[in-house]
C-alpha cells in the first residue's frame, strides 16, 4: 500500500520526467530550425558565389573578346 508520502513523490518524479521531456522536445525543435537555417544560409552563400564566379568569367570572356577585336 503506497502512503501518502509515497504517491506524492511518485507524482513529483512524474512531474520532473515530464518537464525533461518537454525540455528535451524543445531542445531538439530549436536544434532542428538552427540545422534548417544554417542549411538555408550556406545554400544561398553557394548560390552567391556561383553567381559570382559567373559574372567574373562573363566580365573575364567579354574583355578578351573586346582585346581580340581590338587587336585584329
Amino acid at each position: 500500500m503506497l502512503t501518502g508520502k509515497s504517491v506524492g513523490n511518485n507524482y513529483v518524479e512524474r512531474e520532473r520526467k515530464s518537464n525533461i521531456d518537454i525540455n528535451e522536445r524543445g531542445r531538439l525543435l530549436r536544434t532542428k530550425q538552427s540545422n534548417e537555417m544554417n542549411l538555408l544560409i550556406r545554400q544561398r552563400s553557394q548560390q552567391k558565389i556561383h553567381q559570382l564566379i559567373q559574372k567574373y568569367r562573363d566580365q573575364s570572356t567579354e574583355l578578351e573578346r573586346q582585346v581580340s577585336d581590338g587587336t585584329h
